[in-house]
């Protein structure tokens, strides 16, 4: 006990006790860092050495060059997720060791000074023990996102940034995103839009209102215009309704019967082979962004507009956590299973900088609500679209 105790008997750790323990917490600090430092650069040497042999075709060579982007980008993340944990680790050795000021650390430094911690007798061995678990749980949570951060890397060479069986099945389609306001096309369906783009897909957009909501519809038009352009999708692409049973409102379910009359003219007038929408959820909870899907679900699957053959995109839901917290929800698609159906597209650090720009197009909308959306959202990050069916239907016979 004379080791941990000093001499004038306060029950106060010792100097050379206080920096030995002190040491040992940032030591394994260190340790942490180095362990996932060594993770993240070996992922991405093996991501760039991945990427250089899917070069055989335009569309991996495309898809290639995103390899590079998201590499650089989960190098960034990774840093962030090693620098969390660090600091994480710091904060709990300080706890720890009585350290809540520089001055502390001024006073720890001196010759024959010491902090009036107080012993273990006096605290109580649980408080003390908990204080451990909490250091403890820090690395092992940094353990943990640098092998979801591993496993990520490895999906990161060529054409698996996507499933290539579905992905190479978009192919010469024609496709139809389908939104409910200006600004939905950056705010939830960005990185699957840029994607697409690059890889010049026929992709058109039909948004259902003009989002007059603060009766300012042909300016929020103009914006959406701006942000296809800077999101790589042509002018002809984009289409916008404006009709009086279609208002841009958050609690108005829109009229099925509008809206199946609406969306089924366009299936037709472009002979629309893949949706792309919200799911029954809409994401946000959205009241127009959820009344799209029961209506394209009925028009691909019977009705008179029905095509021969509509495959439907549904972009996934996901809790109010995971949707806050973008960089998690990279580490949770290495972790978590999915179904085998679920098409995902990850952003690039510079796609989802384009994204941002994008975005910005959108003057009328930008608030401090939308700011903090962009940078923490995983909509901006990734999609994950389930596929809800393929719908064939048989030529009535002559």
């Amino acid at each position: 006990m004379s080791d941990l105790v000093s001499s004038d008997g306060d029950k106060t750790l010792s100097e050379k006790s206080q920096k030995t323990l002190f040491a040992s917490q940032v030591l394994g600090g260190a340790v942490v860092i180095c362990l996932a430092g060594a993770a993240f650069s070996t992922g991405f040497i093996y991501s760039l050495a991945r990427s250089q042999k899917k070069l055989s075709t335009s569309v991996s060579k495309t898809v290639s060059i995103n390899a590079y982007a998201s590499a650089l980008k989960a190098l960034f993340l990774g840093s962030v997720a090693a620098v969390s944990a660090v600091g994480g680790t710091v904060f709990a050795t300080c706890k720890l060791v009585g350290i809540s000021s520089l001055e502390d650390l001024r006073t720890l430094n001196k010759k024959g000074s010491k902090l009036n911690i107080p012993h273990p007798s006096s605290v109580g061995r649980s408080e003390l023990e908990g204080q451990k678990l909490l250091t403890f749980l820090f690395v092992v949570f940094a353990l943990i996102v640098a092998m979801a951060m591993v496993n990520w890397f490895h999906q990161l060479d060529g054409a698996n940034l996507v499933n290539p069986n579905i992905v190479h099945k978009l192919f010469g389609k024609t496709i139809l995103f389908i939104i409910a306001h200006p600004d939905d096309e950056c705010m939830f369906f960005g990185p699957t839009l840029i994607t697409l783009a690059k890889l010049q897909c026929r992709v058109h957009i039909l948004c259902l209102s003009s989002g007059n909501y603060r009766n300012n519809g042909s300016i929020r038009k103009e914006e959406l215009r701006e942000a296809c352009r800077t999101l790589g999708l042509r002018d002809d692409c984009l289409y916008v309704v404006e009709h009086p049973d279609l208002p841009d409102h958050p609690s108005k379910f829109w009229d099925q019967a509008r809206l199946r009359s609406i969306v089924g003219h366009f299936l037709e007038q472009f002979d629309v082979e893949v949706v792309f929408t919200f799911d029954d959820h809409g994401v946000s909870g959205h009241l127009n962004h959820a009344s799209i899907f029961p209506c394209v679900l009925y028009l691909a699957s019977t009705g008179e507009h029905r095509r021969p053959q509509v495959r439907l995109f549904a972009l996934r839901s996901v809790g109010l956590l995971r949707k806050y917290t973008g960089f998690l929800e990279l580490a949770l698609r290495c972790v978590l299973n999915y179904s085998l159906d679920e098409l995902i597209f990850i952003n690039s650090v510079n796609e989802w900088f384009t994204l941002q720009r994008a975005m910005n197009k959108h003057h009328s909308q930008l608030c401090v609500f939308r700011v903090f959306y962009l940078i923490f959202s995983s909509y901006t990050l990734v999609n994950g679209w389930n596929s809800i069916r393929t719908i064939r239907v048989a030529h009535p016979e002559n």
